[in-house]
């Protein structure tokens, strides 16, 4: 097992929001739903993407097939929210920057760990190359 890299994401992290499904019905009678994205879910994935990718380029990381080993420890203000949801925006928003997997399905191994600081909330992110 080799670390890649590991990062830091700062700010509060946020779970992964639940979808909810809206439907509507047109005026011909059809029914449309919809997904809207949860916008906090959104802006932090995003902050995910953006510290992966200014690690990944300056830690000069080679694209790998994997497997991946993921560590993940969430800081947060209290100690509140399921690892599984802050784990999977954590996940999607690796993802989402495209240079270090495509499917988060090359993640064999995931270790989370949660804890409380009011004064620093952040996600310190550790990926291990396994093999």
């Amino acid at each position: 097992m080799r670390l890649l890299v590991e990062f830091v994401v700062p700010g509060a992290p946020v779970p992964c929001a639940r979808p909810r499904v809206f439907r509507n019905r047109l005026a011909d009678g059809r029914t449309v739903a919809r997904v809207p994205v949860d916008p906090r879910t959104d802006e932090y994935e995003a902050r995910v993407a953006l510290c992966a990718l200014v690690a990944w380029r300056k830690y000069r990381c080679r694209s790998t097939p994997g497997p991946f080993r993921v560590e993940l420890d969430f800081y947060r203000a209290r100690r509140a929210g399921d690892v599984d949801n802050l784990s999977k925006a954590a996940l999607d928003g690796i993802t989402r920057a495209k240079e270090i997997w495509f499917d988060d399905e090359v993640v064999e191994q995931l270790e989370v760990k949660r804890f409380e600081d009011k004064d620093k909330p952040r996600t310190v992110v550790r990926l291990f190359e396994l093999g």
